[in-house]
């Protein structure tokens, strides 16, 4: 929580939704690659409307840990 009381996370109007495709752009890949990570749970996603969807905060999530695993020895 923040000082005001508040808590630190982002409201809904701040959240940042990507859809597979802008997923897939991200990484430099296909968007059947980057649909299969997703269905394999790697990154985590919702389902709004029938279509898959991505936070960004997530989807940053999981690009730390691809450098973090990277760069263990």
């Amino acid at each position: 929580m923040s000082l005001s009381g508040e808590s630190d996370k982002p409201s809904l109007a701040e959240l940042i939704i990507l859809t597979i495709e802008d997923v897939a752009t991200h990484l430099k890949c296909s968007v059947k690659t980057a649909r299969r990570r997703v269905e394999a749970g790697v990154i985590r996603s919702f389902k709004e409307g029938g279509r898959v969807c991505v936070l960004k905060s997530d989807f940053e999530a999981y690009l730390r840990e691809q450098i973090r695993k990277s760069r263990t020895p």
